[in-house]
C-alpha cells in the first residue's frame, strides 16, 4: 500500500522527543510540551468579563529545534452541536542567542493575525513581547509554572509600557 503524503509531512513535522540530550536552551518551553484544558475570560474596554475555554497542545517538531503548539480556542456559548471555534492557530518557538530569548511567531488564520515575538525570562515569568495590528506593545506572559498548571495572561500597552490593560487570561491543566 502506498503510503500518503500526509503521513510524510506529519512524520517529517513532528518529533518523537527532542534531542537526546537536550541542550538547556531547549528547555524554556519544553515544560509545555504535552496536551493542555484552559479555562479563561476575555475582558472588553467597558470591564466586561467574558468566559472561555479550549486546548493547547505543544509538540516538538523540526527534529527536535523547536516547539510548536496548536491553540483551540471555544465558543463556550456556542448554542448548537456543531463545534465552534474563536480561533485554531499555532505558534512556533525556537531558541536564539544560547536560549537565552526565544523567537515565536503565532498564525492565527480564523481572525487573519501573524505575530512575531521575542520571548525572554522575566523573574518567575516568561514573557514574549510584539507589536498588534494598532501598533500597541503586547506581551504574552506564562506564570505560576507548574508540571500541571499553568497561568497565561495577555496584555497591551498603548503608551510605550507605561501601563497596561489585561485583554485576556486563561489557566491551564495538564491533560496528560
Amino acid at each position: 500500500m502506498k503510503k500518503n503524503s500526509n503521513d510524510d509531512f506529519i512524520q517529517s513535522l513532528l518529533t518523537n522527543r527532542s534531542r537526546q540530550d537536550p541542550l538547556d536552551s531547549l528547555k524554556l518551553f519544553a515544560q509545555f510540551v504535552g496536551s493542555w484544558e484552559w479555562n479563561g475570560f476575555d475582558y472588553l474596554d467597558d470591564g466586561t468579563r467574558i468566559p472561555t475555554m479550549g486546548k493547547w497542545i505543544f509538540e516538538w517538531v523540526l527534529n527536535g529545534n523547536a516547539i510548536q503548539d496548536v491553540f483551540i480556542f471555544e465558543d463556550p456559548h456556542n448554542k448548537t452541536n456543531q463545534l465552534s471555534f474563536v480561533e485554531y492557530g499555532t505558534t512556533i518557538r525556537f531558541p536564539i542567542n544560547d536560549g537565552k530569548t526565544w523567537k515565536a511567531v503565532w498564525v492565527g488564520p480564523m481572525n487573519g493575525v501573524v505575530r512575531i515575538f521575542n520571548a525572554k525570562v522575566i523573574g518567575t515569568e516568561i514573557v514574549l513581547e510584539a507589536k498588534n495590528e494598532k501598533g500597541d506593545i503586547i506581551h504574552w506572559i506564562f506564570s505560576e509554572i507548574t508540571e500541571s498548571n499553568f497561568h497565561w495572561r495577555g496584555e497591551y500597552s498603548s503608551n510605550g509600557g507605561e501601563s497596561w490593560i489585561l485583554y485576556e487570561e486563561l489557566d491551564a491543566k495538564r491533560k496528560d
